[in-house]
């Protein structure tokens, strides 16, 4: 068991929660490593165990290997990222304007970045692809591109799309005007409904396919999830004012 975790000087550490030796009993920091020079938001592991997507201020959604992370070293912990440790760096893919967060699908074949672009921006097979060795980007464009309002100014949290757990569905919030709405993105080959939810395939269509709307949603809904329970899709909100919603659909 254990847990990787960001910090505002760019850096990204992971937790070992099976060791009880850190401080107040909260486990071991096994390594530790520089990933940008700004703030990173997001931090994602593919299931194949050694790839992480980091994302942050620098608007860049990078691919690392994790295998050649650094130990820790209380003296170096913020130290910038020498040479030699760039080695760790799979893939990048810089977006322009800040990335609130890049999260891998359930399969690990997408990934979903949201920042403050105005899009919705799916990159498939990154983690099969590599950067060239003169400047370090990726040649490739993205897979997906989707319009989407994510201006959600200085008062209300950002937004973070998130993956259904098991299934080819991503949900997010919405800068719509009334009704608020959390909307529900897939790339299922065909249609299907549930209940008002209506699910198409966003990888033609490139449009909204589902809404939630509640008369119990009264503002933004900037963060969303689904319930990892695969015999019902249950979506689960919060919004900047403090409440949760949970809709089963």
């Amino acid at each position: 068991q254990g847990m990787f975790l960001s910090t505002s000087r760019g850096t990204v550490f992971h937790v070992d929660l099976r060791s009880r030796r850190g401080k107040n009993g909260g486990g071991d920091i096994t390594m530790r490593q520089t990933v940008s020079e700004k703030k990173v938001n997001s931090v994602s592991l593919h299931p194949n165990g050694t790839t992480l997507a980091t994302a942050g201020l620098d608007a860049y959604v990078k691919l690392w290997d994790i295998r050649k992370f650094s130990v820790p070293n209380k003296t170096t912990c913020y130290k910038p990222m020498s040479s030699s440790e760039k080695s760790c760096l799979i893939y990048k893919q810089n977006f322009v304007r800040s990335i609130s967060s890049a999260f891998f699908s359930n399969d690990g074949q997408h990934i979903l970045a949201t920042g403050m672009s105005n899009s919705l921006n799916v990159i498939t097979n990154a983690h099969l692809k590599s950067t060239t060795k003169s400047t370090g980007e990726n040649s490739s464009n993205l897979s997906q591109s989707i319009k989407h309002n994510t201006q959600t100014g200085r008062w209300l949290s950002t937004f973070m799309g998130q993956w259904h757990p098991s299934r080819n569905l991503f949900v997010v919030g919405s800068m719509a005007p009334q009704p608020r709405r959390m909307e529900i993105f897939g790339y299922d080959n065909k249609s299907s409904k549930t209940k008002d939810v209506a699910v198409n395939s966003f990888m033609n269509a490139r449009t909204i396919v589902g809404n939630v709307e509640e008369g119990c949603l009264t503002s933004v809904v900037s963060r969303c999830c689904f319930h990892p329970s695969e015999d019902e899709m249950i979506v689960c909100g919060g919004s900047s004012s403090g409440r949760v919603t949970v809709c089963r659909l």
